[in-house]
């Protein structure tokens, strides 16, 4: 079954890091989920679902990448948020995490990409 959105991709798996510092700070999920939900409220005004895309891995399913992508094509609104919040944002992630980690995130989304030959979508 195909549904018109493109196949999702990525160069790194945000999930793995982003748990990653939810389990070391208790207190980031004061700034990332205001953030993580501004993009939900932007998506729906949009009519962006990205529970849509089309991924190989069904642990991709409604990742905020494909949101946040979305999001950068539609709307002049979150890309001048993301210009004034995004490189804060990703400094204090950044600063949670090892490059070892990084490197894995990269590996990881590599791994998921590649785990399954035929596409999967959601039904």
């Amino acid at each position: 079954m195909t549904n018109g959105h493109p196949m999702g991709s990525c160069r790194n798996c945000t999930l793995s890091l982003m748990q990653r510092c939810y389990q070391r700070h208790w207190w980031f999920h004061f700034i990332r989920d205001p953030l993580i939900w501004g993009m939900y409220g932007l998506g729906f005004i949009h009519g962006i679902k990205p529970k849509q895309y089309r991924v190989k891995n069904k642990t991709c399913y409604g990742c905020i990448r494909f949101l946040k992508a979305e999001l950068m094509q539609k709307s002049p609104l979150f890309c001048r948020l993301q210009n004034i919040i995004g490189p804060h944002f990703k400094r204090i992630s950044a600063s949670m995490l090892t490059p070892e980690e990084q490197e894995q995130a990269k590996k990881r989304a590599q791994d998921l990409f590649e785990e399954q030959d035929s596409t999967t979508t959601p039904k």
